[in-house]
C-alpha cells in the first residue's frame, strides 16, 4: 500500500484541540493557533477526515472558526452524540453541530458509546430521516467492548462501527467479530491505535496501567528497538495493514508529532514483525480499556 493509501485511510483525531487528552500528553489541550497549523498541514497533505464529539469541549466551534478563515478547505465531519434527551427531537442537535461547524452536512453522526445507542434507539425514523435528506451520510456507534461490538453487528441501521484496535487490544475474538462486521457491509473505524499514547510512556513511571501492562509494552518496546522501527511507524501500520479496517483515528498533540506520523505512512511492516506482535498475549485485558486507568 503507497502513502497516498494510507493517508485516505486517515481520520484527524481532535480531541486534543478540544481538551486535555491522552496519557502521555504533556502540554494539556492545544491552542488555537497551534490548532489550526495542523488542520492546515492535514489538508495539505491529503488528510480530508476528522473526528470530533460534542463532549471534546470547544472543539466543534473551534473547527468552525477554522471553516469560515478556510471556506475552500472542506473536511469531512465525523462526530458523536456524548448526550440524548427523549424530550428533545435529535434535529436540534444535528443543527447545533451543524451550526457550530460552519458546515451543511456531516458525514458521520456516531453515539459516543453503546449506552447512549440504546437509549437513541425509539428516535431511529428521525436519523433515518437525516440521512434520507442529506444531513448526514453516515449513522455509527462508538463500541468498547466485544459485547458491544456483535450486538452493534446486528443493527441493519448502522453503517458504521468505531473500536479500539491496536497492537494489544487485537484478540482473535474482536478479529473475528470485525471480519463478520465487515461481511454485513459496516464501515469499520480504529480508534486508540497508540493506546492514548501508553505505547510511548517510560516504563520506570510509577502508574498502576503500567504495572499492570508492564510486560506486554516490554515486548513491544523490545520489538521496536530490534527491528529498528520507531514504535509510532510500528503502531500505525500494524492497524493499517489490516484489510479489515477501513479507517484510522490519528490523534496527535502537536504539528511535528503529525508530520512524524506522517513520514510513517510511507512504510510498511514485514508479515514476521506482525506475526512477533500477534503473539504477545495481554494477560490484564481490563487495563486495554483507558476508561479503567
Amino acid at each position: 500500500m503507497n502513502i497516498q493509501q494510507n493517508i485516505n485511510k486517515v481520520i484527524l483525531g481532535t480531541a486534543q484541540m478540544g481538551l486535555d487528552y491522552g496519557i502521555n500528553n504533556k502540554n494539556g489541550k492545544i491552542d488555537t493557533s497551534e490548532s489550526f497549523k495542523i488542520l492546515e498541514f492535514a489538508f495539505l497533505k491529503g488528510i480530508k477526515h476528522l473526528d470530533c464529539a460534542e463532549s471534546y469541549g470547544d472543539i466543534h466551534k473551534k473547527l468552525g472558526m477554522f471553516k469560515t478563515l478556510n471556506p475552500n478547505k472542506d473536511f469531512n465531519i465525523h462526530s458523536k452524540i456524548s448526550s440524548i434527551s427523549t424530550k428533545n427531537n435529535p434535529f436540534i442537535k444535528l443543527n447545533e453541530f451543524l451550526s457550530d461547524l460552519k458546515i451543511k452536512q456531516i458525514y458521520s453522526l456516531m453515539f459516543h458509546s453503546y449506552s447512549l445507542y440504546q437509549k437513541g434507539i425509539n428516535q431511529f425514523s428521525d436519523y433515518a430521516s437525516m440521512k434520507e435528506s442529506g444531513l448526514i451520510n453516515n449513522i455509527g456507534v462508538s463500541v468498547y467492548t466485544n459485547q458491544e461490538l456483535k450486538k452493534i453487528i446486528e443493527d441493519d441501521n448502522i453503517d458504521l462501527i468505531q473500536i479500539p484496535f491496536n497492537m494489544l487490544d487485537n484478540s482473535i475474538e474482536k478479529l473475528d467479530l470485525i471480519k463478520e462486521a465487515k461481511q454485513k457491509g459496516k464501515i469499520i473505524q480504529a480508534r486508540s491505535i497508540f493506546l492514548q499514547g501508553l505505547f510511548f510512556k517510560n516504563l520506570e513511571e510509577n502508574e498502576i496501567v503500567i504495572q499492570k501492562l508492564h510486560n506486554e509494552l516490554l515486548e513491544i518496546k523490545r520489538i521496536s528497538k530490534q527491528n529498528k522501527i520507531p514504535l509510532n511507524e510500528m503502531a500505525l501500520n500494524y492497524v493499517l495493514q489490516n484489510d479489515c479496517i477501513d479507517y484510522i483515528v490519528l490523534g496527535v498533540d502537536n504539528l511535528l508529532h503529525l508530520k512524524k506520523n506522517i513520514e510513517a505512512l510511507d512504510k510498511s511492516l514485514h508479515q514476521q514483525i506482525i506475526n512477533e506482535i500477534d503473539a504477545i498475549n495481554t494477560e490484564n485485558k481490563f487495563f486495554l480499556n483507558p476508561s479503567n486507568w
